[in-house]
């Protein structure tokens, strides 16, 4: 019926946008040398999702899916790798999935990762210092 209808052209309006800043975000990377090999997302939110959308989906954080289809289709050694995220969400994602350097990026760490190992650091530019030091890739708060 319309609402079906009107469903999948919203659904095709917001494939449209996020297409089109996706392709500007990785230009702006490209620029800058740092290519962008994939792009994921997740259509899935438990409150905001919209019929079949509005689900916990194991590709929504706090949840590893996403993370692990990247690993993967890369062939990815997590335990070698470092993932930096903005949110706690990110982190508890990362850690599910077995990452090996889990880093924070946030001026507060947050109370429900108190008992999780993970790196905080409050700028890019100190994050990028420590992964150019960094030894080890597992690393305590």
């Amino acid at each position: 019926g319309y609402h079906q209808s009107g469903r999948h052209r919203a659904r095709a309006l917001l494939g449209a946008t996020s297409s089109k800043l996706t392709h500007s975000m990785c230009n702006q990377f490209a620029m800058q040398s740092a290519l962008i090999a994939k792009v994921y997302f997740s259509p899935y939110h438990s409150a905001a999702g919209i019929g079949g959308y509005k689900k916990d989906d194991i590709s929504r954080k706090p949840h590893a899916g996403m993370i692990l289809q990247v690993q993967q289709e890369f062939n990815l050694d997590f335990e070698n790798l470092f993932l930096i995220g903005d949110k706690a969400s990110d982190i508890r994602a990362e850690i599910a999935a077995g990452v090996g350097c889990n880093i924070l990026l946030t001026d507060n760490a947050p109370v429900e990762l108190k008992d999780m190992v993970y790196k905080r650091i409050t700028s890019l530019r100190d994050t990028l210092l420590f992964l150019g030091g960094a030894q080890s890739t597992v690393i305590a708060q």
